[in-house]
């Protein structure tokens, strides 16, 4: 009879341990982000006005012109080409930016067999914040920290707010194909332009 109640009491002292041990496990559960998956860039639009002196050829003939972009002058290809410039995929619709669940960035194309790590990426303030850590392999020479603002996730489509660093080449190149090589950046332009926009990021899986 003794060793009965001896093994009750044992057996009652053990449920809750056991529950705790379960609600324990339950807890050690990490949640998934919800901004793991893979993105394309879907649009780009400046928030602040950016002026550059442009100089346009005609004949022998060179004109000096100062250009004006607005604020919600679409800049997609722009962030497109200076984002993505380390993958050689065909398009910007088959270059995708990967979010995992292991706070990496991989970069790779849905057309060509290619594809790089890219850095990490974090959220902070109840994910209203995201920050990408760029590597020099995703951003050359040495790599990039972009930090996202008013981040929101609606169908499928990342929202925020950020601003980038964009070198004179890569702008003066964008001009010069754009214009059949009948326009391109003066000299007396900065070196790096610094470009606030919104950017729009397409979840595709």
């Amino acid at each position: 009879m003794k060793k009965f109640i001896y093994y009750s009491v044992f057996a009652l002292l053990a449920i809750p341990v056991l529950f705790l041990s379960s609600c324990g496990d339950d807890n050690n559960e990490e949640e998934v982000s919800v901004y793991v998956g893979d993105y394309t860039i879907k649009s780009a639009t400046l928030t602040d006005t950016i002026k550059m002196n442009i100089v346009i050829t005609i004949g022998e003939s060179e004109i000096d012109s100062t250009v004006t972009l607005p604020p919600g002058y679409d800049i997609t290809e722009m962030i497109q080409t200076a984002l993505l410039k380390s993958l050689p995929c065909e398009s910007p619709e088959s270059s995708l930016i990967q979010l995992k669940a292991d706070q990496t960035i991989y970069m790779k194309c849905t057309d060509v067999d290619e594809g790089f790590s890219a850095g990490t990426w974090e959220e902070q303030q109840h994910g209203t914040v995201l920050i990408l850590n760029l590597n020099a392999t995703a951003i050359p020479p040495v790599g990039y920290s972009m930090t996202f603002n008013d981040v929101e996730l609606v169908n499928n489509i990342i929202s925020a707010k950020t601003q980038v660093p964009i070198p004179r080449k890569t702008i003066d190149q964008i001009i010069q194909a754009g214009s059949g090589g009948m326009a391109k950046l003066g000299d007396d332009n900065p070196l790096v332009f610094i470009y606030k926009f919104e950017i729009e990021f397409q979840k595709v899986n």
